[in-house]
């Protein structure tokens, strides 16, 4: 081979990997999107349902196609009733059936790591592996 020949197959090999497509987003991509609500927790794991929108006095969250992560918790520190829910906004990414949220909260930003044990048309089963 002449140093010619190894120059060209070594110019083709980086124009196939400059044009490399991203990889079309997973099923949990696609299937995660919409609004959740109603947790039912078993220690680490918790049970979503679907719903059409976020609850007005509950706790629910909505992930986006462009990767927007749209939580409606609690505004204050204080848990007993009456309280108070407000919305926060995020983002999320997935390695696999691995969820990355970060998000605001009434102290600042809370990162959650979620793994995704089900997901079907209406129901979302989570393990919270952290959330800090």
């Amino acid at each position: 081979m002449t140093y010619r020949s190894l120059k060209l197959i070594g110019f083709a090999l980086l124009l196939m990997a400059a044009c490399k497509k991203d990889a079309p987003p997973s099923y949990v991509d696609a299937a995660i999107q919409g609004y959740w609500s109603n947790p039912t927790y078993t220690d680490t794991t918790v049970t979503y349902t679907r719903s059409t929108s976020l609850p007005q006095n509950a706790y629910g969250f909505l992930i986006t196609n462009n990767n927007k992560f749209v939580e409606h918790k609690n505004i204050g520190s204080c848990g007993t009733p009456p309280v108070v829910y407000g919305i926060y906004e995020g983002s999320w990414t997935s390695i696999g059936d691995t969820l990355k949220i970060t998000v605001g909260f009434w102290g600042g930003i809370t990162t959650y790591k979620w793994l995704i044990v089900n997901i079907d048309e209406n129901e979302l089963v989570i393990h919270e592996i952290y959330a800090y």
